[in-house]
């Protein structure tokens, strides 16, 4: 288990690429911005707490690629941007949900791609374009 501190404002990129045995993750309330490929390949991540992050705004690309045994994911209301790929290929990802109150209006290419077990998706409510293939090969949307 990992315990990011208060204050800390960025996760930097590539900082637990492929980290393979981490298994839980707390982020700060302070956390603004992820940048890519920071959790890419954490095969052994089974819970983080995006929705506790009040402040974070962007979620850059690849940031939580092939991290296979996430299952639940969250998004606060302050995230405006997301770079392409963000979850592609979280095999065991159910359940994707944007609050209703977020700011961001372009959901990403690329955004689940793979993810075959996504059940669940709550888009947000300003949300006005679905870029190429975000939720392609999600077979179990419906």
């Amino acid at each position: 288990r990992v315990v990011i501190p208060e204050g800390v404002t960025v996760i930097r990129r590539s900082f637990f690429y492929q980290c393979v045995n981490l298994r839980e993750l707390t982020l700060p309330s302070t956390l603004e911005h992820i940048e890519p490929f920071a959790f890419y390949g954490c095969i052994g991540l089974e819970k983080v707490n995006l929705d506790q992050c009040i402040r974070l705004e962007r979620i850059d690309e690849f940031a939580f690629t092939n991290c296979s045994k996430l299952k639940h994911i969250q998004l606060p209301s302050s995230l405006k941007h997301m770079g392409p790929a963000v979850f592609m290929g979280c095999k065991q990802l159910l359940t994707l949900n944007f609050s209703k109150a977020s700011q961001l209006n372009v959901l990403p290419e690329h955004l689940c791609m793979d993810c075959v077990e996504l059940e669940h998706v709550e888009l947000p409510l300003y949300a006005s374009m679905i870029e190429t293939s975000a939720f392609s090969n999600c077979t179990n949307l419906l």
